[in-house]
């Protein structure tokens, strides 16, 4: 039986997205994103490719 995880966070950074990807691979993983952007970052750095896990706004 696969393990399921589920992950709240904040904003899709790149580093968090990456991880997930990676991790998504061994796990039956869904992360809940916060928000899609913040104020004080710009849109080109955010990241929401979400290829092994799902994600949800």
């Amino acid at each position: 039986m696969e393990m399921k995880v589920l992950f709240l966070t904040n904003i899709p950074v790149p580093y968090r997205i990456d991880f997930f990807n990676e991790f998504g691979k061994f796990v039956d993983l869904t992360v809940v994103f916060d928000r899609r952007n913040a104020d004080d970052r710009e849109d080109s750095w955010l990241k929401e490719q979400c290829i092994n896990f799902k994600g949800y706004f």
